[in-house]
This record gives C-alpha cells, structure tokens and sequence, in this order.
C-alpha cells in the first residue's frame, strides 16, 4: 500500500524524499523519472525523464486540440526533437525543451542551444519549459521565436495549464489529462525497447555490449526503430567487424544521424567518402567526427562536399592529408551559414601568412576554424597580425604555436588580455619568438586570460625567484 499521494501527479523528481513506493502504475503514485534496471550488467536509464515526456505528450494535445494523441506521435516528436540540434521534441516547426532545476541550474548550454536553433531557418518557435529555472537573456532579435515558460510546479496538468495561457492554446483538462497518460505509455514503451536493444546487444557482442552501451549518444538512442542494426552496420561495412574500431567511430552525431530521419544522408555519405575520397577503413574511423556526421546528414549536406572538394582544388588537401585537417570546427565551418568567411580566411592564410598544403593541415584545429569564421574573425586576424610583428612568430612558427587554446583566446572576449600576457611573458620572462612557440600549448593560453590568471603569474614569478627557471 502507498504511504502517501505523490505531490507531482507521479511527475516528480524526488526519488527518496518522496516516501511513496517505487514502480506503480501511473494515476499519483511516485516514481523516480529514471528508474534503473540492469540488464546485462548494464544499468538501464532512459535518457527522457517520465515528467517530461508526460509534458510532451499533453504539448501535442494543446498543438493539435482536434486530435487524440497517440503512443506513435509521442516517440516521433521525441525523434524529430533529437534529430534537431538535441532538443527535446520538435512538433511541427516548433522545438519543445523541458528544463528542470535539477539539470539546468548552469544556464551555458541551455543558453548556446537556443542560439544554435535560433540560427536554423526551419524552426519558428522555441518553448522552454523552465520548472523551477529563471529565463535566460536572448538576442532581441530573435526574442519573439523564444517563448519561455516559468513554474514552480512540479505537477505535468499545472505545467501545461500554464504552457497553454504562455502560447495562447486552449486548455481542456479532460483532454490534456488523458494526453498526459499517453506520455506515460511513451515513457514505459521506450524503457521497454531499451531493454530489448541491451539484450540484443549482449547476445551479439558479449562482453563488449557494456562498452558499445557507453559510447557518447549510443544510450539515449537505443530505443529507436533499427538502431542497433545499424550499430551492426557501422562495425561490419564501415569498422571491419572490429568492436574497437567501431566504438572510436561513433560519436554524439554519429549515433544521431543513424537513427534520425536523414540515415540515408549519412550511409550515402559513407560511400562517396569511400567512393570518391578514397577514405576508408582506419582512415574513416580517424576522420569521423560529430562535426563531420552532424554535416553530411544535416541540411547543408551540399555545402559541405562543396567545401571538401575545393579543399582539394584550391589548396591541394585530399587524402591523407584530409583525413588530418578534418576537425568539429572545419566540417561546422564548411557547412555553416558563415562558409564564405571561412574560405576568405583560407585564402588569406595562404595569402598574407604564407600557411598552404602541409603548413595548413597542421595549423588548422577546431579553434582556428571557429575563429576565421565566427562573429570575432576580425579578432583573429588581428592578433595573428601583431604575433608575427610584436612577436616574431609567423610561418612555420605560428603554424606549431596555433592551438585550440590560443585561437579561442586570441578571437575571444578576453583577446586584450592573451596579447598583454604574452607581452609579459616577452617582457619580464625573455620567452618570445622560437621559445614562445615552444611555450605556448592550451592550458597557458587558457591561464593568461582566465579567472585564475593572477596565480598563473605568481607561479612564473615564483618559479623564476625560487627554481631559477626562466
């Protein structure tokens, strides 16, 4: 017998705290949105919380009130929300996102998401459920595709009441109370196929199911249509039947083209790779990045086999020499609404820099790429400029000193701060030109312009005063 009702319609979070019995039927009973269950020697999770899929489904009834909602549509606005940019659920060409404190007290990532679906063409409105969160600050721009919805409760028919009052739908308890039990069918089912794909897992790969189950985006897709079919795919024609091989492959975009409904992208992809690239093998597993898979599956597949074949054309990369220079920030680049600042910057490198063929491959990294074709490009250019004035580093020397750390830095807000650290680092330490080039590495970059900068220097003070390195 339960000791008591649950306080969020059997929606809440509060796993121990809540003292009534785990595992009920719904209708008030608490559960936690989790609830492990091993299978294989794995603990099973499903990655969409019971409350939140609950929402979703009463969300479908205030989108469309003249239709009854159904098990199907539930997991196929769940798909199409993974499909886009992560996201929860997409309906129609709006994109839902259940934010609940426990998870979203760090706004950052909430915060660059909305930023990401903002810039998509194809997404209208954004709904933020924020449960017990604070609204964030959007460019005002695009502040009137972003709708955010503030409550404390914890209960899904308040949630919705007030989604329907924030975007203007008509609330019908009745209905919305017989959706919310659909959402709690979707929930079951999914954690039911999650299981079933474990299993299969294990009767294919034995011992080696824990480790595919662990790879980043596998677990929150297993319970989609075909999926580890197409795990089986990926080992057999793209890995040469090698676990290993396939685990290194995979990645967030990977597992996310496979299951979305752009699969067919993605395995056409492979074999112009194959085809038409020569990559293959050892070398695909390399090349294979969440940049790469996000692009070849995504709606700017075009432009980025644009991109790899004036890569070719004009500066002579292919091959092996792709395979190296490919990175998240290239294929992003390539493919991205900012391509022509890209390529502007490319030229300009081989141009003004003297970087081209080998030097290119080696100088450019995530951090370059974002940085030649993001909003501070001009930033960049910038502090390459004085680098190679100030500095003496230019050539093959900026090709070895360019990092992640030191593109971020010198495109970024604190840019002021990286230039006068490496003046001081020239100044008071005698590390300029060949030695600031050997010096210099992510993690210094990352010193002289953070938060702790002040005992980065105290540490080069006190290791000058009291080691006599210097």
């Amino acid at each position: 017998m339960p000791r008591r009702k649950c306080e969020a319609d059997a929606g809440c979070r509060k796993g121990r705290q809540c003292r009534a019995p785990i595992g009920l039927a719904p209708g008030g009973i608490c559960r936690p949105p989790f609830a492990p269950v091993c299978e294989n020697g794995v603990n099973v999770k499903n990655i969409h919380s019971r409350a939140e899929v609950r929402w979703i489904a009463g969300v479908l009834k205030l989108f469309h009130p003249g239709h009854d909602v159904e098990l199907a549509g539930v997991l196929r606005a769940l798909i199409d929300g993974d499909a886009c940019n992560r996201s929860d659920a997409r309906i129609d060409a709006a994109v839902f996102e259940y934010d609940e404190e426990l998870f979203h007290g760090d706004v950052g990532r909430d915060v660059r998401k909305t930023d990401a679906l903002l810039c998509r063409t194809d997404i209208e409105r954004i709904v933020r459920l924020r449960a017990g969160c604070k609204p964030f600050p959007v460019d005002p721009n695009c502040g009137a595709r972003v709708v955010f919805v503030c409550t404390s409760s914890r209960n899904t028919v308040e949630q919705l009441r007030v989604t329907a009052d924030a975007m203007g739908c008509r609330f019908d308890i009745h209905e919305i109370k017989a959706a919310v039990a659909t959402g709690d069918s979707a929930f079951d089912e999914i954690s039911t196929r999650t299981r079933a794909a474990i299993a299969l897992l294990g009767q294919w790969y034995g011992h080696n199911a824990k480790r595919i189950y662990g790879v980043n985006g596998v677990r929150s897709r297993l319970w989609k249509p075909n999926f580890v079919e197409a795990l089986e795919g990926i080992k057999t024609d793209l890995c040469g039947g090698d676990v290993g091989a396939m685990c290194k492959f995979m990645c967030n975009s990977v597992a996310a083209a496979i299951a979305g409904p752009n699969a067919a992208l993605f395995w056409d992809g492979m074999e112009r790779l194959k085809r038409d690239f020569g990559i293959s093998g050892k070398s695909l597993v390399t090349f294979m990045c969440d940049g790469v898979a996000a692009a070849i599956a995504g709606p700017n597949a075009a432009l980025f086999w644009a991109g790899v074949k004036q890569l070719e054309r004009d500066f002579g990369i292919s091959g092996k020499s792709l395979v190296t220079f490919m990175c998240d920030g290239v294929a992003a680049a390539i493919a991205g609404p900012n391509a022509a600042l890209f390529w502007d910057g490319m030229k300009r490198l081989k141009r003004d820099v003297g970087i081209s063929d080998k030097s290119m491959v080696t100088f450019m990294s995530g951090g370059a790429a974002a940085a030649i074709a993001g909003p501070n490009a001009a930033l960049f250019w910038t502090g390459v400029e004085r680098l190679k004035r100030d500095f003496g580093i230019s050539d093959k020397g900026l090709v070895t000193f360019m990092c992640d750390g030191v593109a971020a830095a010198i495109a970024g807000p604190n840019a002021a701060l990286f230039l006068a650290g490496v003046e001081r680092l020239k100044r008071d330490f005698g590390i300029s030109g060949k030695s600031l080039v050997t010096f210099m590495c992510n993690s210094v970059a990352a010193a002289i312009t953070g938060p702790n900068t002040e005992l980065f220097w105290d540490g080069m003070e006190r290791l000058k005063r009291d080691v006599g390195i210097s």
